[in-house]
């Protein structure tokens, strides 16, 4: 019982009345009539049957008051119904409006449409605004751990480089060599042509 109270009054006050309003409304409305009325309406049929399909008759009613239920729960939660019943009963209070409609105490200044509508663009592009820093930080994260890795590579570059610098100073050598041993074959060519 008291988890039942802590859920109607977590869930509000305005949602378990709609809640037990339907319930009622349900109960009288699916209420199957007395077995002697709904025979009445089959006289035509063999009265063997009429039990039969009076127990059919009373399924169905609990299976449509089940299934309606259901319904209205999916309703409630899809659209979120709680809460904008809570946010009701929350502006009825401030205003000082009882369950009855009776005002109670002083009432609070009647609030523009236009500032409340202003209030809703102004809670929307703060949501805004909070999503895109949260979007740039995680950009920003992942831009640093692409530099680190940019240095990395770079490091990794640098090194090699370095074990290659003897290799190619060597060759280096070895090509200059090569380019005078070309140039003085050419001379010596060039001088025994001339003789």
């Amino acid at each position: 019982m008291v988890e039942a109270t802590s859920t109607t009054h977590q869930q509000g006050r305005r949602l378990h009345a709609l809640r037990e309003g339907l319930h009622r409304y349900l109960k009288t409305t699916l209420r199957p009539e007395a077995f002697e009325e709904f025979q009445v309406s089959f006289q035509s049929m063999p009265e063997p049957c009429h039990p039969a399909l009076y127990d059919l008759y009373k399924q169905v009613l609990h299976l449509i008051r089940a299934n309606t239920e259901a319904e209205f729960e999916n309703i409630v939660e899809e659209a979120q119904l709680w809460s904008k019943l809570n946010t009701l009963e929350q502006m009825c209070e401030e205003q000082g409006i009882t369950e009855d409609g009776a005002v109670s105490g002083p009432v609070l200044p009647m609030v523009q449409p236009t500032a409340t509508a202003r209030s809703c663009r102004v809670q929307a592009k703060q949501q805004e605004l909070d999503h895109l820093k949260q979007m740039l930080a995680e950009v920003e994260r992942s831009n640093a751990e692409l530099v680190s890795t940019l240095e990395a590579k770079r490091a990794e570059v640098v090194q090699t480089a370095a074990k290659f610098t003897p290799v190619v100073s060597e060759l280096s050598k070895v090509h200059d060599a090569s380019r005078q041993w070309a140039y003085r074959s050419s001379l010596c060519t060039t001088t025994n042509l001339a003789s």
